[in-house]
């Protein structure tokens, strides 16, 4: 092979280990993109649930009488009296405002949350339907604000809100329902609580991770979500986690036990 022949043999050798190599990389960069659009679309449909859990709370014993928070596709929606509850306003109403962040949470409650569960089958865009409604009618008047009792029958379901009730009424516009059993209904629409919509959120993560093995799919990751196996046994008669009895509340905070 003459000098020009190797030249131009060692050129072409060259230019195909270079398409090899560009082809290399736009697989490899297509790869990627389809999981950072899988990623993305895991973020947009998440929903994260943190409980601060009562003092009550025999599996996850916490603080007080407990807070609730839902993080809705990058939506935060956490509901507090604006002032110091006290008998007379923890029923009757007080001013509440939203917290825009779970790092605000964190301040407020000085502890990380005992509970973490992340849903991806909910209906996100009725969720945050919901909670512009709610948001409105706060900021409006319309509602009491905050009480303790929250959104129910000793108030005429309409007086105002707790984070509970608050978070009880955006999951059911979300339609978690359709990952439970209807037993649940009764036991929280009276009176939900921190610690009792833990119990139907952990039913609903079985429920979505049971579809999600029917359908082949893997079950997304969230970095400090709590394990189910965790979670002690459902209660056979009633399908909560323990007894799923409320608790007397003595000092009224955010939510009613």
């Amino acid at each position: 092979m003459s000098a020009t022949e190797h030249e131009v043999h060692e050129g072409m050798s060259n230019e195909d280990e270079s398409s090899s190599n560009a082809a290399s990389n736009v697989s490899r960069f297509s790869v990627i993109n389809e999981v950072n659009k899988a990623h993305h679309a895991a973020n947009r449909k998440r929903v994260i649930i943190r409980v601060w859990t009562s003092r009550w709370n025999k599996s996850f014993p916490g603080e007080d009488v407990g807070h609730i928070s839902l993080d809705v596709g990058g939506v935060y929606m956490s509901f507090w009296p604006a002032v110091p509850a006290n008998p007379k306003n923890s029923i009757f109403g007080a001013p509440a405002e939203f917290k825009g962040s779970y790092e605000e949470d964190l301040k407020e409650e000085g502890r990380e949350p005992e509970i973490t569960l992340c849903l991806y089958s909910l209906n996100v865009a009725a969720m945050r339907t919901e909670f512009r409604e709610i948001h409105s009618k706060v900021k409006s008047g319309k509602y009491k604000g905050w009480t303790v009792v929250g959104n129910s029958l000793l108030n005429g379901y309409g007086g105002g809100h707790s984070c509970s009730s608050l978070a009880y009424e955006v999951l059911k516009a979300g339609q978690i329902y359709d990952l439970i059993t209807s037993r649940f209904s009764s036991s929280l629409s009276s009176a939900p609580s921190p610690d009792g919509l833990a119990r139907a959120v952990f039913a609903a993560k079985k429920g979505e991770n049971k579809n999600y093995a029917k359908e082949s799919k893997s079950v997304p990751e969230f970095a400090g979500e709590t394990k189910l196996e965790d979670f002690p046994q459902n209660n056979p008669r009633t399908g909560l986690v323990g007894t799923g009895k409320l608790a007397p509340v003595p000092k009224p905070s955010c939510a009613l036990l």
